[in-house]
């Protein structure tokens, strides 16, 4: 397996608490058993100095990262460099799929992907693949409270399951919320996806159900060719859960009371 994973990040003197939580992302990437991996972060033009003391960050991490300067121009969506930028990593797939990697991820670089979050969704797409299903495998983010609580960032309400399938005797349900900004594609599903709805910022997207330009950059294949009755094709387990758990690092909802994400204990999503 090589692995081709992606983000993005604005160097901004009022964003560098968030090199502390990259150091951490990109160091349990780098933990992943691969014959190779590669990390490529798309960046804001600033000064050659600024940008070599934000790389100097992460020169410790034990893998290949290579940072991509861009030009951020917003013209769509509001003003915030992300905006575009979360774009710019649809650039690296038609790269993917000339290349000898096996594997895209594309991830909001505070989320910890792990094995075992990767382990999961190999098991799980040859599986589907195996009963010639087009679900794909989702993810499911958490926060961990002050306390050490950990809760649900993606759902705001107990058991809200939509559908339950069985397949091979193992369940898997399909969530009313399916958003959990990253994805995982192995080749097919990136040809797929550069001919879906999502491909393009400014792309028509029928029936989609995530507000924001920069969430539809994290969509994937969620809202392409939908199983019908299905609202979209992600699929969690039921079992063993905490398999495709990621930790949303910055835990910033938990611990706001002023805002619904982050309140659902994880025991009340199934």
């Amino acid at each position: 397996m090589k692995l081709l994973v992606t983000t993005s990040e604005g160097i901004d003197p009022n964003r560098e608490f968030r090199i502390e939580l990259m150091q951490r992302t990109f160091s349990e990437i780098s933990k992943i058993k691969t014959e190779h991996t590669k990390i490529v972060v798309y960046v804001n033009n600033v000064p050659e100095q600024d940008l070599k003391k934000f790389m100097s960050n992460f020169e410790n991490i034990m893998v290949e990262i290579e940072f991509k300067v861009i030009d951020v121009v917003s013209t769509v969506g509001h003003g915030q460099p992300q905006v575009i930028m979360c774009w710019e990593h649809k650039k690296l797939i038609p790269e993917f799929l000339e290349s000898e990697y096996t594997h895209f991820v594309y991830f909001e670089n505070d989320l910890l992907f792990t094995q075992q979050n990767l382990d999961y969704w190999l098991e799980t797409r040859s599986l589907f693949k195996k009963n010639n299903l087009t679900f794909v495998p989702a993810f499911h983010r958490i926060e961990i409270s002050s306390s050490g609580q950990i809760v649900s960032l993606d759902a705001t309400w107990p058991k809200a399951i939509h559908s339950i399938l069985e397949i091979e005797g193992k369940k898997f349900a399909s969530l009313f919320f399916p958003y959990h900004a990253m994805y995982v594609m192995d080749k097919e599903l990136a040809q797929e996806h550069v001919q879906g709805h999502f491909y393009r910022p400014d792309g028509d997207k029928p029936g989609f159900r995530v507000p924001g330009v920069v969430e539809q950059s994290a969509v994937g294949n969620m809202f392409d060719n939908v199983p019908q009755g299905f609202y979209h094709r992600c699929l969690v387990p039921m079992e063993d859960f905490s398999r495709c758990w990621v930790h949303h690092t910055a835990n910033k909802f938990v611990d706001d009371p002023d805002n619904s994400f982050g309140k659902l204990p994880i025991d009340q999503v199934l």
